[in-house]
């Protein structure tokens, strides 16, 4: 069983902070899909989301989405 011990939660359309996060010592990254400033930017959101997604889940680490 896989232990987090931390978890690094990154707003869905904050393009620099997902970039940084594949590169960050985190356990697992959440990327959050649930903030207020995201409405009306729904599918931005869904897009930066699935790219950054797959680039942290090459990093070997567990990518969660909110």
């Amino acid at each position: 069983m896989l232990a987090l011990r931390s978890l690094l939660v990154v707003s869905a359309l904050d393009a620099p902070a997902l970039t940084a996060a594949a590169r960050s010592a985190a356990d697992a990254v959440v990327i959050d899909l649930a903030r207020p400033a995201i409405v009306g930017k729904r599918e931005e959101a869904r897009a930066l989301a699935t790219k950054h997604a797959k680039v942290i889940a090459k990093t070997g680490r567990p990518v969660f989405a909110r």
